[in-house]
């Protein structure tokens, strides 16, 4: 008996769909291409340099009311519905224990897909920092074709961390992506589709051993799971998140610290290659826009140098050689901030 199948399979909740590659499950955002990251000058030099993102697990993120927010809906959906009659006590005690494991263990990589956001100029980089404008598709595609990496706490002959593909982790590693869903609606919808499986497997196996069907009724653990990641309270709307979620096992040895605040806060590094060479830069990013308070012409020019020292074809926006698919195209925010 299957009832879901772990690879290949598309899933559909309330008319959203989650597709699978690889480890790699995302949420079919038709109307999206480009997300953008929100960051100060630091951060943006060393996602450059090493053509990588650090990381943060997610019980460190600025809202810590999320996962919160997520069990509550889950268990008020669950209390307050009776049409799952074979779903016990336990089951739910279950449910709500495995998806808080998973926070545990889950790395948030946050994008918007507003391109010049006052919020977010304001939230993430005091209005002085940039936004780096990536393409979702091909960063799937790059988990598609191997090209994403992991660095390890081991380091090489150069003193370097060794890079770990995420395709070769498929057990130790998932990954999950797309749009973070607000609308608390839907939110419930989603949940209540995902029970009614559940009800239903529960039904199918009552009088048969469960441990024969466990890898399927982790399947459905995991979708309850992934979109419980990608669930806010509708106050954060005006963000428009949009999400890559790293789930990774204790077992593998890639968690690294940093200090912020007097807190020693976990991440990891991952980082993009090209798909035919490992040691070539890899980011997908299509232009950089600086932020609304810096006036200076000489940000503009000094960030395409910086490209440009780092393997980028960069040109500034009034440049007529930025056509290329290639280039990436510097801008300036288009908000007009007096101060």
């Amino acid at each position: 008996m299957s009832l879901i199948g772990d690879d290949g399979t598309n899933m559909s909740y309330d008319n959203i769909q989650l597709k699978r590659k690889g480890n790699l499950s995302y949420i079919d955002s038709f109307d999206i291409e480009d997300v953008f990251h929100y960051t100060n000058i630091e951060s943006l030099e060393k996602i450059i340099l090493y053509n990588s993102f650090k990381i943060t697990n997610c019980k460190y993120v600025n809202d810590k009311t999320e996962l919160d927010y997520s069990i509550a809906l889950i268990e008020r959906l669950f209390n307050t519905k009776t049409d799952f009659k074979n779903i016990s006590q336990k089951g739910m005690i279950d449910i709500v224990n495995y998806i808080k494991n998973r926070f545990e263990e889950s790395y948030v990589l946050s994008f918007s897909v507003k391109d010049d956001s006052l919020a977010l100029w304001g939230n993430y980089s005091e209005f002085e920092g940039y936004n780096l404008n990536l393409n979702i598709n091909k960063i799937i595609n790059k988990f598609d074709c191997g090209s994403v990496y992991i660095l390890s706490n081991y380091t090489d002959k150069n003193d370097d961390y060794e890079l770990i593909q995420i395709n070769a982790l498929k057990d130790s590693i998932s990954v999950c992506s797309g749009r973070v869903i607000y609308d608390s609606c839907k939110q419930e919808q989603i949940i209540i589709d995902i029970f009614t499986t559940l009800d239903d497997f529960y039904r199918k196996t009552a009088e048969q051993n469960i441990q024969l069907y466990k890898s399927e009724l982790i399947c459905i653990y995991n979708e309850l799971a992934n979109f419980s990641q990608l669930f806010k309270d509708p106050c954060f709307e005006q963000e428009e998140e949009y999400r890559i979620i790293f789930t990774v096992k204790d077992n593998l040895d890639v968690i690294k610290f940093k200090k912020s605040r007097g807190v020693f806060i976990p991440y990891i590094e991952i980082a993009f290659r090209d798909d035919n060479n490992k040691t070539k830069r890899g980011l997908p990013i299509e232009s950089i826009t600086i932020g609304p308070k810096n006036n200076m012409d000489i940000a503009a020019k000094g960030l395409r140098g910086f490209l440009r020292s780092n393997g980028y074809k960069a040109y500034l926006e009034n440049e007529i050689e930025y056509d290329c698919s290639e280039n990436v195209i510097i801008k300036k925010s288009k908000i007009p901030l007096r101060y």
